[in-house]
């Protein structure tokens, strides 16, 4: 290993630790990670917590320490409704929504003690958003919020990914309809471009996002890569555009679905630390009116951009020393 290799990895290490401990040191008391929303007007105001601790354990797990860990996993087990769904916000007013339920549900089955993980029905609930022709909503309701325009391609991949968790067999066939479902679409949302980038084309270079609720490309990329990765399924190599390198949050998002070593997206998440460990906030998801992320959240997402990329450059290091033998 040269000088310079293990220089890097020390500098990843270092900027992982710096990062973890800023994120312990932000859990909040319920043991949820902070979320701001931004609103229209210009002002801003803290949101609901339970999305985004989802993620950031998803995104971070295997890192945080235990305690902090047990702490986020406690907050989604609270938040479980009498139906066994999840809701965005603790109230109540919006119903239960896939994307929460999915990600609530992978986060659980990752890291909760084996007597707390999720059982088969609780997973399968998860089918009360897929149609038999395979379209896959994000909101269980009846009104407006029923509408396909409301259909996500990321809360798609995240539904697929907990069933993936739970049973392989069960979360491919729901690919293959939710596919199907796509190619037969031709509306405003889902075009055939659209479809076919939501549908892992192979490349996400000049696509515009492709959601109704997440802002960036680059979020589909990883989202897919993700669910795809534990399909043990083949995945495109996704194009990297320069906005990335102005966004450290679209750098991670990038970053993370690489399975190569990438020296130029590297180098830019670890310059743009911040001398406190974090990444600054950045806009992730939104809905009419408002949008939606925090400094955990892009701290988390860095976090875990950067241990892939350790893990690939050690691999590729022990590689080359076992062929110089």
């Amino acid at each position: 290993m040269s000088s310079t290799q293990t220089s890097l990895l020390r500098y990843i290490e270092r900027s992982i630790t710096r990062a973890k401990t800023f994120l312990t040191n932000c859990q909040q008391e319920d043991g949820g990670f902070p979320v701001t929303r931004w609103n229209g007007d210009g002002t801003s105001v803290p949101e609901d917590r339970l999305f985004a601790t989802a993620c950031i354990l998803l995104a971070t797990g295997e890192l945080l320490p235990g305690t902090c860990r047990r702490a986020a996993l406690a907050l989604l087990q609270r938040r479980r409704d009498t139906s066994g769904f999840w809701h965005f916000d603790d109230a109540g007013y919006l119903p239960p929504d896939a994307d929460d339920t999915a990600c609530v549900l992978a986060a659980l089955i990752r890291f909760a003690p084996a007597p707390e993980r999720p059982i088969s029905s609780d997973v399968e609930r998860l089918a009360a958003f897929v149609s038999p022709d395979g379209r896959i909503a994000t909101w269980l309701d009846t009104g407006s919020l029923a509408s396909p325009a409301t259909d996500d391609a990321v809360v798609a991949a995240n539904v697929i990914y907990a069933m993936a968790l739970h049973n392989t067999s069960h979360a491919q066939h729901w690919l293959r309809q939710w596919l199907c479902w796509c190619a037969s679409k031709k509306d405003a949302y889902i075009g055939s471009d659209r479809t076919q980038f939501a549908a892992l084309s192979a490349s996400s270079g000049g696509v515009q996002p492709t959601t109704p609720y997440y802002i960036h490309t680059e979020t589909a990329g990883y989202a897919w890569t993700r669910t795809l990765r534990t399909l043990d399924l083949p995945r495109p190599t996704l194009a990297i555009t320069n906005a990335v390198f102005n966004s450290p949050l679209r750098c991670a998002l990038a970053l993370s679905t690489a399975d190569d070593p990438c020296d130029d997206l590297t180098s830019f998440l670890l310059k743009s630390q911040q001398a406190s460990g974090c990444w600054g906030a950045e806009p992730w998801f939104q809905s009419p009116g408002a949008s939606f992320g925090s400094v955990a959240i892009t701290t988390a997402l860095a976090m875990e951009a950067l241990n892939r990329q350790h893990g690939i450059r050690q691999k590729a290091i022990v590689g080359f020393s076992s062929k110089s033998l």
